[in-house]
């Protein structure tokens, strides 16, 4: 059993690379830590402030003040205090008939509200205890709004006071934790969100927690609050390590109740990160890859560029969600350049162009924290991209080529291949700032556009509605796809996840490709925008994968 037991033992390389990350000057959770520590004053000064201000006299002072109308609540509260008027535990063990030296005090638990709203119920609370003789509860877990009770009256400063005259702890439940800012504990759709899609997910909650809890930590004394989700409660204990007097209440809804827990709050990360620092993802992005391959090489074979490049586009964005190293994907965008720059070398005839890129590639890996085989790979690769040019371009169609040869030289063939290139520009162009007007288009109305109901649609929104309709359209667009990341980032399944940045790829490659096509940034290829171009296939094809999308983002909280 010894010897079993050894294998969990945590080699010290782990630990230092524990100590590496959290000490590592470009760590952007850390120094987003550090910046809010430092937002307040450093960890002396938050103390400081906290002890300061979350005095009885501070308190009492700030609340006269302002005329709160529970300074003669406070001041009877602490006339029963000193008067002894609650009752000790001894005497409330002895009315039970019950020996207090016979209770077992290992386990001693606190007589706990785990609902307090509104500060006014505490002094009932009091004085039903005084008169019955009953035990005044020993903690307090409020739950309400804390802006809200901060306004009202100074019920925040009441409440803390109450709770430094009665030598009682108290919890306050912060406003920052679920995505949608709700308070968990109010029922309803609010306490799904709240318990199970909150601070942690892929967003900036955690921090936004930081600052909200300092903020009343500096201001009122409350060291208490709720923690709901590991994210808040590593942030705790990394504040707590750098000196800062807190305390929290971890939820039971977070299962740390359980010993076991702790181990994930700790470690999981670090853990689940050595996966990818191996390299065991390489598997599952290959066997994506050969996946995508597939259909991209049928579809590119009856040909139809443009739409085999979808397939390129979905598989690049979902790789990179899957958490691809960076330098991965900015080789293949390089080995891209290379081919693109080298195109233009063969068909201008100039050889220079493709030997400057090379250089500056040289001199980019050389200076690069790379290691000698990420060097050697990449510029293998951009050579070999390089050289491959004139093969791939000898498999072309010839209309491909022309199109090709048309984007570098319009002006070539101006009523061949160069045509709806140029007419897409002169319609975009012509619509000025506010376009001509609905339907009153010449280069759509005289038919001068080739393909302006399908590919070319966007030149039409650009002369009709001129280029603040453009952007109003492009806005829309860029609204779903946000949208849709905010999905991808908050769903709990994987598989929704990746399916909902799926979406956001197919999106954003037609809609980009699509712009830049009919602005002459890209070279002419038939891909439609989606939701607007005519045809019943993209239309119904765009309404499925937003319907997929829509169910994504209701059921973000399943796991």
């Amino acid at each position: 059993m010894s010897d079993l037991r050894s294998v969990l033992e945590i080699g010290q390389d782990k630990l230092e690379n524990i100590n590496n990350f959290l000490l590592d000057p470009q760590n952007v959770l850390t120094n987003q830590l550090l910046d809010v520590v430092e937002k307040f004053g450093g960890p002396a000064a938050i103390n400081q402030k906290a002890a300061d201000n979350g005095s009885p006299e501070s308190l009492m002072g700030r609340l006269k003040e302002t005329c709160s109308p529970y300074v003669p609540d406070l001041e009877w509260l602490a006339e029963q205090k000193d008067k002894g008027a609650f009752v000790p535990m001894g005497d409330y063990c002895e009315a039970l008939d019950v020996d207090p030296s016979g209770l077992n005090q290992t386990n001693a638990v606190t007589l706990e509200i785990s609902a307090m709203q509104y500060f006014p119920w505490l002094i009932a609370q009091a004085k039903q205890c005084i008169a019955s003789k009953e035990l005044m509860p020993g903690r307090f877990i409020r739950v309400r709004n804390m802006a809200e009770q901060s306004a009202d009256m100074g019920d925040t400063l009441a409440t803390a006071l109450a709770m430094n005259i009665m030598g009682c702890t108290w919890v306050e439940t912060l406003d920052t934790k679920g995505t949608d800012g709700s308070n968990i504990h109010l029922g309803g759709p609010e306490t799904i969100t709240g318990y199970f899609g909150g601070i942690g997910q892929p967003n900036g909650h955690p921090v936004k927690w930081l600052e909200e809890y300092l903020h009343y930590y500096t201001t009122y004394g409350v060291k208490q609050v709720l923690n709901i989700n590991p994210g808040t409660v590593l942030l705790g204990y990394m504040l707590n390590k750098l000196g800062v007097d807190n305390e929290f209440k971890i939820s039971v809804f977070m299962g740390n109740d359980n010993p076991y827990s702790i181990f994930w709050t700790l470690m999981t990360a670090k853990l689940l990160g050595t996966a990818v620092g191996e390299g065991r993802r390489l598997g599952p992005a290959v066997l994506s890859f050969l996946l995508m391959a597939v259909p991209m090489v049928l579809v590119l074979r009856e040909p139809d560029l443009g739409t085999s490049l979808v397939f390129l586009a979905i598989w690049l964005g979902t790789i990179f969600w899957f958490g691809m190293p960076g330098i991965l994907l900015i080789g293949a965008g390089s080995i891209v350049l290379s081919a693109a720059i080298m195109f233009y070398s063969d068909i201008g005839g100039k050889a220079w162009p493709w030997g400057v890129y090379l250089i500056v590639v040289i001199g980019i890996l050389y200076l690069a924290p790379l290691t000698t085989t990420v060097r050697i790979t990449l510029l293998g690769t951009n050579v070999a991209a390089g050289i491959g040019i004139p093969f791939f371009w000898e498999r072309l169609k010839p209309y491909q080529q022309d199109r090709l040869l048309a984007f570098f030289d319009p002006s070539r063939d101006q009523f061949g291949t160069g045509y709806q290139a140029i007419q897409s520009k002169v319609a975009i162009g012509q619509g000025g700032l506010m376009g001509t007007g609905y339907l009153a288009g010449t280069q759509k109305g005289l038919a001068f556009l080739p393909e302006r109901h399908t590919d070319f649609i966007f030149s039409v929104v650009g002369e009709e509605l001129g280029f603040v309709g453009a952007v109003v359209v492009l806005g829309l667009f860029a609204a779903i796809i946000l949208r849709g990341i905010n999905h991808a980032e908050a769903a709990r399944r994987p598989f929704a996840s990746f399916l909902a940045i799926g979406v956001v790829s197919y999106f954003t490659f037609h809609v980009v490709v699509n712009v830049a096509i009919t602005s002459g940034l890209l070279p002419v290829t038939g891909l439609p925008l989606p939701l607007i171009s005519y045809g019943g296939s993209n239309l119904l094809t765009s309404s499925f994968l937003l319907g997929l999308l829509i169910n994504i983002g209701d059921r973000q909280y399943e796991t």
